[in-house]
């Protein structure tokens, strides 16, 4: 059976193979990166990394979250 719309949350695991504690961050979807890294910028996050298909932020405490180009739910 399969949900009527899609799910507003999802949980994705990577094996980083890397030697390292067990951590985990919030990745946002959004339609234009560059547009909301700006206006999470102006709300006091920062770039730290940026990938193909991705930006990595820190949030004001530097907790980092990434934007990503997937289609928002």
């Amino acid at each position: 059976m399969k949900p009527d719309s899609p799910l507003p949350v999802g949980l994705l695991q990577q094996r980083l193979d890397e030697d390292r504690p067990t951590s985990a961050h919030v990745d946002l979807a959004c339609t234009d990166i560059e547009a909301t890294a700006v206006w999470h910028e102006k709300l006091g996050a920062r770039r730290l990394e940026r990938g193909r298909h991705w930006l990595v932020m820190a949030d004001p405490a530097g907790q980092p979250y990434c934007l990503t180009g997937r289609q928002p739910a």
